[in-house]
């Protein structure tokens, strides 16, 4: 557990509480007290790694679309080129949505104790391994797309989209036509 505790930046005052408290307990309440301890950790651990995959894998789609902005420049233009900037798009459609969604579980898990002073916020985001505030950073990180060599295939929204719901939305209306 002090693992646990120490990579997810429990501060020293709820060590020290939970220890006082714990002491106090008899076998079969330390050991539930314990158990619930260790498993809501390892719930906000898994959510921290899961989030860390899924930036990590966003991060890397996003070089492929800029690769494939840079090949459009100088490859022919196919079908199948076309449907593979389509899959991806929709993977960092994907990928978007599941990061928020990882944000909303750890904020869920976390933001009782961060103000009952558990964790410090600084170290929690410590362990997200990220150099930016990443829902910031998601915004506005997919601006570039409607400056691209791909908006001659896909019109990508003028203002800030993320989950590229522009590109659904025309989809639909080129769908409907």
């Amino acid at each position: 557990m002090k693992s646990l505790w120490d990579d997810l930046g429990v501060t020293e005052s709820f060590k020290n509480n939970f220890l006082a408290l714990s002491s106090e307990l008899s076998n079969t309440d330390f050991k539930e007290f314990l158990d619930y301890e260790i498993n809501q950790l390892t719930k906000l651990a898994s959510n921290l790694s899961k989030l860390s995959k899924e930036v990590e894998a966003r991060e890397k789609t996003l070089e492929l679309i800029t690769q494939f902005c840079e090949n459009l420049k100088t490859k022919e233009v196919t079908a199948k080129l076309i449907t593979d900037i389509v899959h991806v798009l929709k993977n960092l459609r994907v990928l978007s949505i599941n990061i928020i969604n990882y944000y909303g579980k750890i904020r869920d898990q976390s933001s009782y104790f961060i103000l009952g002073g558990k964790y410090k916020l600084e170290n929690l985001n410590k362990s997200f391994n990220f150099n930016v505030n990443y829902l910031m950073k998601l915004k506005n990180d997919t601006d570039f797309l409607r400056h691209s060599n791909l908006k001659n295939y896909f019109n990508f929204s003028d203002n800030s989209d993320p989950f590229l719901l522009e590109l659904a939305k025309n989809k639909e209306e080129k769908d409907e036509m």
